[in-house]
Formats: C-alpha cells, sequence, structure tokens
C-alpha cells in the first residue's frame, strides 16, 4: 500500500476541518470525512457507528456497495450476540474507548482463535475485513459514535 504524502495528508487534514466547521449534519459530514480519510490513512472501507449515550449502537454508516445487504443481517445476528463471544462489543467500546486502537486490541481471544469463529468466516470474511483502526468520537465526554478504518488481510 502506497503512503500517502506530507501534502496530500495536510489537503485531507485541512478538508476534514473544512467538513467540520460547515455546520453540516452529522449524516451529511460524516460519510464526507470518511472519504477524506482515505488520503490520510490508507484503507479500503471506511464506517462511522453512531451510538445514544449509553454506547448502544443506534446507526451506521458504512463505505461499501454492500453495506445494505449485510448490515441487516450484522443488526439482527450478529450485533451484541456472536460478536461478543470474540469481541469486546460497540456498548463497552464507546463508554471506554479513549484513543485510536487496532482491531486486535478489541479482540476478547487469540487472532488465530477469531479466525476459526463464525464472526470473522460468515461476516468479516465476506466483507473483506481484516485490520482495522477504531476510534469513538466524544463531545462533552459522551461518545457520539465510533469511526473504523478496514484493510483486508
Amino acid at each position: 500500500m502506497v503512503q500517502p504524502g506530507k501534502m496530500a495528508i495536510r489537503k485531507s487534514q485541512s478538508r476534514i476541518q473544512q467538513l467540520c466547521c460547515m455546520g453540516l449534519g452529522d449524516q451529511i459530514a460524516i460519510p464526507a470525512i470518511l472519504r477524506e480519510l482515505h488520503d490520510y490513512v490508507p484503507s479500503h472501507a471506511n464506517c462511522f457507528f453512531w451510538s445514544d449515550t449509553e454506547g448502544n449502537v443506534r446507526d451506521i454508516y458504512d463505505e461499501r456497495p454492500q453495506a445494505p445487504d449485510w448490515l441487516p443481517t450484522y443488526l439482527a445476528e450478529f450485533h451484541n450476540r456472536i460478536d461478543l463471544e470474540v469481541f469486546c462489543g460497540w456498548q463497552n467500546f464507546l463508554r471506554h474507548g479513549t484513543k485510536a486502537v487496532d482491531y486486535d486490541s478489541l479482540l476478547k481471544v487469540d487472532r488465530r482463535e477469531y479466525d476459526r469463529h463464525a464472526y470473522y468466516n460468515e461476516l468479516m470474511s465476506q466483507l473483506d475485513f481484516y485490520w482495522g483502526l477504531f476510534m469513538v468520537v466524544r463531545e462533552q465526554g459522551q461518545p457520539l459514535g465510533a469511526g473504523a478504518l478496514h484493510r483486508a488481510p
């Protein structure tokens, strides 16, 4: 993967700052910011999980074209169910996350066990997700959601 140059990073930072100051609603600003982050942090798909103040996921935006197909399945079958067998859970991460972390630090099992688990094989591998960088976005200490920058194996 090609690393972005310093000029591209500065331009991306500037565009993100502009987007944040434009007064756009979060449903418009977040997708635009996620697109800009590709120039800043190489990734193949970015998403955002909006949360309530308790850390419950209330909405998801995902750049992948297949997102409308997988989101209902994820929410109905995996979210706060099968994912909790291997993943710390969105509620836990959204309530307690304080810095950007890689996906492995959010796993409750080692990577080999995760690779054999239904959560990875039935969902995450189908989305071509293997590595990621996650960060909680807060306002006055309350979680607004979490951004996720995804990479393939």
